[in-house]
């Protein structure tokens, strides 16, 4: 399941396709998928084909738009050059504002295989028909799963960058009370499991650094302990991030049934059979909208730092 649509749209007047990539936009809203358009056109540098042969390179293509009657548009050309990356089942609807029956006929004269033929006026209808059945493959319970999965991930690695920005920039009485929090108020409470663990704990400054770049994305911490962590440092600046506390408890609690780790936890655990008699599309829907409102949220906290704080 995905988050983002990557569109591709070809047109020799960007200007006419506005509305029409506004009505993609709110369509694919609905399902609680940010519509990532590029419209191309041609150029007096560069031929269509060579255009598209750059953006062809980008592996998470999602649907090509086409209009069929733009100068020097050589469909089966075009078509022969998607099929030959890896892109071999690339959804690509060519459209045109003559009559469907014009249309059709230059496809098959051009011997188009595998396309969408579409009329202008009924070309935002095509998309959604297409996009429904990409939707219908994505809405299963094993690829919602692999979308948290992915998206708990990359939380992290937000965490992560956090983390590094912060750090560099803090004095040394507040690395030292970072490093005496995350001992005694974490790790230590962990202890009776990991004696070991809790003796070996770095005790000075520069120990404690080489630990954290080593140890901070590792099985050591899991994603609890991480926003603890950088919620303290948070703590230690001196800027509104807006009520982060919120952001983090919304993130890891396991009593907010929509916070990204529980729903994580929710389908990495719960039975198959179990999980299909709640699993709908209105929950792929909720779960896409909610994973996107909550790493806004954490992004608005990286934008807000600086390299140096």
């Amino acid at each position: 399941m995905k988050l983002t649509y990557n569109i591709l749209w070809i047109d020799d007047d960007l200007d006419s396709i506005e509305e029409d990539q506004r009505s993609i936009t709110e369509f694919l809203e609905d399902f609680g998928i940010y519509a990532n358009i590029s419209p191309l056109t041609n150029s007096e540098d560069q031929s269509i084909d060579d255009l598209l042969s750059e953006h062809l390179s980008n592996p998470d293509l999602d649907i090509l738009l086409v209009d069929y009657m733009m100068e020097d548009m050589d469909g089966a050309k075009l078509v022969d050059l998607i099929r030959n990356t890896k892109h071999v089942y690339l959804p690509v609807i060519f459209y045109s504002s003559s009559p469907l029956e014009v249309l059709l006929q230059a496809a098959y004269d051009a011997q188009l295989d595998g396309v969408y033929i579409a009329q202008r006026d009924f070309l935002i209808q095509k998309f959604q028909d297409v996009a429904n059945s990409l939707l219908n493959k994505e809405h299963t319970i094993k690829r919602v799963r692999g979308l948290l999965m992915e998206e708990v991930s990359e939380f992290d690695e937000k965490l992560n960058d956090i983390y590094h920005k912060i750090w560099t920039g803090l004095s040394d009485d507040h690395k030292e009370t970072l490093m005496l929090y995350l001992k005694e108020s974490i790790v230590q409470k962990r202890a009776e499991s990991a004696n070991q663990r809790f003796e070996d704990f770095p005790t000075n400054i520069d120990d404690f650094s080489q630990h954290m770049s080593s140890q901070f994305l590792s099985k050591s911490y899991d994603t609890y302990t991480r926003c603890r962590i950088v919620n303290k440092m948070l703590g230690f600046m001196n800027k509104d991030f807006g009520d982060r506390k919120q952001i983090f408890k919304e993130f890891f609690t396991n009593g907010n049934r929509d916070s990204i780790n529980h729903l994580r936890n929710t389908y990495a655990h719960t039975p198959l059979q179990q999980l299909q008699q709640s699993h709908s599309l209105e929950n792929c829907v909720s779960i896409r909208k909610e994973l996107h409102r909550q790493l806004n949220n954490i992004d608005h906290i990286i934008d807000h730092l600086s390299p140096n704080p």
